[in-house]
């Protein structure tokens, strides 16, 4: 995990506030800590301005109210449940009965 990088940073802040002097961690295992940190807290911005983006321009080319939100829930109930038999399927391996080596569960999913 990421937790050894979170605990050696908290300690160098801790040792640099004692002694005066600014300690940093980069590159390596740091920077995709905070790369993923960043795109994670950015989602949620990113995910509402897709949806304000896609009910605008469908009410404006629909002239309706009722099917840009009829849309918008679709969009969401089918993105729900391919992640939830994503998950079903590689994180639980609940196909691995079927001996395919594609339906093998990993433990976990990744999503690059």
């Amino acid at each position: 995990g990421t937790q050894w990088l979170r605990d050696a940073r908290r300690l160098a802040q801790e040792i640099g506030d004692a002694t005066g002097i600014d300690i940093h961690l980069a590159m390596g295992a740091s920077f995709g800590v905070d790369l993923a940190d960043t795109i994670y807290g950015s989602l949620p911005v990113a995910a509402g301005a897709m949806v304000a983006t896609v009910f605008v321009i469908l009410a404006v080319a629909f002239r309706s109210l009722a099917i840009p939100l009829k849309a918008i829930v679709t969009i969401g109930m089918t993105l729900s449940f391919v992640y939830g038999l994503s998950a079903l399927v590689y994180q639980d391996g609940i196909l691995e009965w079927t001996t395919f080596y594609g339906f093998k569960g990993n433990g976990g999913l990744c999503w690059i």
